[in-house]
């Protein structure tokens, strides 16, 4: 079977909230208005049929999402046995994530094939926004409550970087979890020795050719192996078992911090490999005013601390796999360099984000598949890695 979006989701509909759905204080009741959602949750009659759901919130500037987990929720017919036709609706209780809704928010009801409901509430305007009304085929312009046939998109990385934070578990590549198990079983490697094996499972791959899909297919791979690894080592934990509370929530929040850690450098190990590839000099980690260190610097360190010579020529790349608020943070590195440019990973950044960079002179750059998930006027203005690696490479040969 094909791991595409339909294994995780079998159904959606999209809908702009009104003041009605959203703010309690216009209304007596907690309830959304979704009729087109019967298809899948079936006709409930003359009953309340009560379902379990996932409540998801997105704020404006925020990536990380505000999440209630099995928050019980009503389906059901207001009009039942009345004259007029029938009219479906959820009641919801009130949690932390209803009392943040607002008017104008885009909320997405997702059903699985086991019939579990995703209720996600993203801020207009928002990343994730974007980043949803692309992977569900969603037009963010209508305000009417509508099904979304849900689009047979195979699970790549954007896709996957988007499922992963509503908290979707992805299925493994079978053949990448026979290689992984094969050599390592035990613990994780470094993250240099995990990178380098991972580009060994895609010999197939070009990186001179086509840098921007083979750097893709590497860190999609490794994170995938990664997260292989990962269970073993915690199912291990989780049967040896905790001393108390304060031991299991120690043992969780390191899961995270390492995930994080592995990410940002397997980002830049990969970056290293491109840019080695196409022959391109750069230092890692160079030190430049006040201390900062920009993640690569174009041509040489040398080069940026010789006066002499011509800023025209100097080149720094911030690594950054996600952007939020962070992004700020490459504006104070390499003082000698305007405009400066920086790599991330993350689809369909809001617009009014990207707007900001271009007002502080920032390049984003970015592999040339996520360019589908930012809006028109956006593409123009993004840049994939081949594109920078030609830029970088015409000022170096001169």
């Amino acid at each position: 079977m094909s791991n595409d979006l339909r294994n995780y989701f079998v159904a959606a509909v999209a809908k702009r909230l009104s003041s009605v759905d959203a703010e309690p204080s216009s209304s007596n009741q907690h309830e959304f208005g979704c009729g087109a959602l019967k298809t899948w949750l079936g006709d409930p009659g003359p009953n309340h049929v009560p379902l379990q759901a996932t409540f998801l919130y997105f704020d404006l500037d925020d990536s990380d999402a505000l999440v209630i987990n099995d928050s019980s929720v009503t389906w059901y017919d207001c009009r039942y046995n009345k004259t007029r036709s029938a009219e479906y609706r959820i009641y919801y209780p009130t949690n932390d994530i209803t009392t943040k809704m607002s008017e104008g928010d885009l909320a997405i009801f997702a059903v699985t094939p086991e019939k579990q409901l995703y209720i996600i509430i993203c801020a207009e305007g928002s990343s994730q926004e974007q980043q949803l009304c692309w992977l569900f085929d969603i037009n963010p312009t209508s305000t009417v409550t509508r099904p979304v046939k849900v689009p047979l998109r195979s699970i790549d990385f954007a896709s996957s970087y988007i499922l992963e934070n509503l908290g979707v578990v992805l299925s493994p590549d079978k053949n990448l979890e026979e290689y992984v198990l094969s050599r390592y079983s035990a613990g994780l490697p470094s993250t240099f020795e995990f990178s380098e094996f991972i580009r060994a499972f895609h010999n197939d791959l070009d990186p001179v050719a086509d840098p921007d899909r083979t750097l893709l297919k590497w860190l999609h791979s490794e994170e995938m192996a990664f997260r292989i690894l990962e269970r073993q080592i915690v199912q291990k934990k989780l049967d040896s078992g905790f001393e108390d509370v304060d031991e299991f929530i120690s043992f969780s929040l390191s899961i995270q911090n390492r995930r994080k850690s592995r990410a940002g450098l397997a980002l830049e190990h990969h970056l290293a490999e491109v840019f080695k590839t196409n022959s391109v000099n750069f230092t890692r980690g160079a030190v430049t005013e006040n201390k900062s260190k920009p993640d690569f610097l174009f041509p040489s360190a040398s080069a940026y601390h010789d006066p002499s010579f011509s800023s025209k020529d100097l080149f720094m790349l911030g690594s950054k796999s996600t952007c939020k608020d962070r992004w700020r943070q490459v504006l104070t590195e390499a003082k000698r360099i305007n405009p400066k440019h920086l790599f991330t990973l993350e689809p369909g950044i809001s617009l009014h984000q990207t707007n900001e960079m271009q007002d502080q002179k920032l390049q984003l750059v970015l592999p040339a598949s996520l360019h589908e998930t930012y809006v028109d006027s956006q593409q123009v203005w993004l840049m994939d890695l081949s594109a920078f690696i030609t830029l970088v490479k015409s000022h170096q040969a001169s």
